[in-house]
């Protein structure tokens, strides 16, 4: 049951401005920022700092890619969507010290952890030209020893603010960075998208499961698993066993409720869950989150964006009303019930929207067209019917 908020008077004279960045932490950037790239829409609303570890080593051919053309290539993000980029070149773990790093023959399966043996057969097909070999790809070219830090830390010590959102993408080593992260886990953390395995493709790697368990345990729901990839432990022969995905969790906007005691820092918290649902096409969610917003907090809200001017927030707004104005349109999908039992006729509410319908007068001109067509030729054949039936009769006569 939906509460209501009786004390917007009081709350209204000590609310405050909030902060409308929002921040992306992506961890693994070599090869882009993945499904988190639909969050550079959010423009000057979004700060975005991408951790790399493997830069220097990053093998294109023959020749390294150094960090100055790397940070042209994301640099380019940037500007064109006017977000603000930082690009720090560290190794993100769950301990700040020295570890070891696999640069490993594709660069791009460069980790801290070695290929687990029971995954070194493992194929599968790349389009339909040739295999892929998972022991041949992550075959070790060299090994060297890194500083690795924690999330945690770089909070402590300001090199970035607690983030909103986590994009990792870190080979295996996705949980050991979750772990290194309790201070957004406990605070303002909104989703998380990570990559994640069902199958060990790395020596002692968590997989989807502990993933999963962990998150849930901060309130996150599992949305979306995308750009699966089926492997095969043995031939290449029918489907294969699902190894690989990109998980989307985001958390149960709920928790904030119970936690934001400040009517700003719950405000702020529910309106950029739900312009990330929003954005990853998590449309019912985030009308959910706007809807509890109007039903609450509606003069608070109000305060809210027109002291931030965000235009995430306005757009909230514009898909709320848009949502509610159509919703007297929407074809209701029948219950099971409905649909077992209803009789032949349409229900009475399908007929209102057709006949509501701007198309209706076309259609009801194809129906009496065809409903026309439908008599004459009832008319042809029941008269060619009745013609050779008398001639069958005519003949029976004769004989």
């Amino acid at each position: 049951m939906t509460e209501i908020n009786t004390t917007s008077a009081h709350h209204h004279k000590t609310i405050e401005n909030i902060d409308s960045i929002i921040r992306v932490v992506h961890v693994g950037g070599q090869n882009g920022v993945g499904k988190t790239e639909c969050l550079l829409q959010l423009g000057e609303s979004l700060s975005l700092s991408i951790f790399e570890a493997n830069i220097e080593g990053a093998i294109e051919g023959n020749k390294d890619i150094s960090w100055k053309d790397y940070d042209i290539q994301t640099d380019d993000y940037a500007k064109r969507y006017g977000v603000k980029l930082s690009i720090i070149p560290l190794c993100i773990s769950n301990c700040v010290g020295k570890k070891n790093f696999n640069i490993n023959v594709e660069p791009a399966c460069s980790s801290l952890l070695k290929i687990s043996p029971n995954a070194k057969n493992y194929t599968r097909m790349a389009g339909s030209k040739y295999r892929i070999i998972w022991g041949e790809i992550c075959q070790p070219t060299r090994t060297v020893e890194i500083d690795v830090t924690t999330l945690d830390e770089l909070c402590d010590n300001g090199v970035i603010q607690t983030p909103h959102f986590l994009s990792l993408d870190v080979q295996g080593a996705e949980y050991d960075i979750l772990e290194g992260a309790s201070k957004a886990l406990k605070g303002d953390l909104l989703g998380v998208i990570s990559e994640v395995e069902f199958s060990e493709l790395y020596d002692g790697q968590k997989l989807f499961t502990d993933q999963y368990t962990f998150l849930k345990k901060h309130q996150f729901r599992l949305f979306e698993l995308y750009n699966s990839e089926y492997w095969y432990s043995g031939n290449i022969l029918g489907e294969g066993a699902l190894t690989v995905a990109e998980a989307l969790f985001l958390r149960d906007f709920h928790y904030f409720i119970a936690k934001d005691k400040k009517p700003a820092t719950l405000l702020s918290n529910l309106s950029k869950l739900a312009i990330i649902a929003y954005y990853f096409n998590r449309l019912s969610y985030a009308f959910e989150i706007v809807e509890y917003i109007m039903n609450n907090w509606q003069y608070e809200w109000n305060i809210l964006i027109k002291k931030s001017n965000s235009k995430y927030l306005h757009d909230l707004v514009a898909f709320y009303h848009k949502v509610k104005a159509l919703q007297p349109q929407m074809e209701k999908v029948p219950t099971n019930l409905q649909y077992k039992y209803r009789e032949t006729a349409p229900l009475p509410r399908y007929k209102a929207l057709i006949i509501k319908s701007p198309a209706y007068p076309f259609f009801k001109i194809i129906y009496q067209i065809l409903l026309s067509t439908r008599n004459i030729l009832n008319s042809v054949l029941s008269l060619a019917y009745n013609v050779n039936l008398k001639m069958i009769v005519g003949k029976l006569r004769r004989i």
